[in-house]
Parts: structure tokens; C-alpha cells; sequence
């Protein structure tokens, strides 16, 4: 039965543990590297290339 209650125990720890590590590693970095290589590439801003206007299908003007 002591085993019983030291394995719990342990597991009540290492779970904690996990827990209070997973949200100290959210709370410090938002934009992790992970993140910033799944986001888009920006098209180059050229003088010489404007970027195209698109119409709002909300804004229609005659």
C-alpha cells in the first residue's frame, strides 16, 4: 500500500511539474521560431511593382 501511495505521489509531482514548465514556456516567448516559419512571406515592396488594389465586396461604390 505505501508503494501505491509513492507512485501516486510521484505522479501528483511530475505532472505538476509539467504543468507549471508548459505554461512558463508560453508566458515568455509568443512568437517562437516554430511559429515565425509557418507565417507568410511579405511580397518585396518595389517602387516600381504596386502592390494590385482589391475590391472590398462590402464597399461598393458606383
Amino acid at each position: 500500500m505505501e508503494a501505491l501511495a509513492v507512485t501516486i505521489f510521484l505522479s501528483l509531482l511530475l505532472a505538476g511539474g509539467f504543468v507549471i514548465l508548459f505554461l512558463g514556456s508560453q508566458k515568455g516567448t509568443r512568437n517562437s521560431l516554430e511559429q515565425e516559419a509557418l507565417l507568410p512571406l511579405d511580397p518585396p515592396q518595389c517602387p516600381g511593382n504596386p502592390q494590385p488594389k482589391v475590391k472590398s465586396p462590402h464597399h461598393d461604390t458606383p
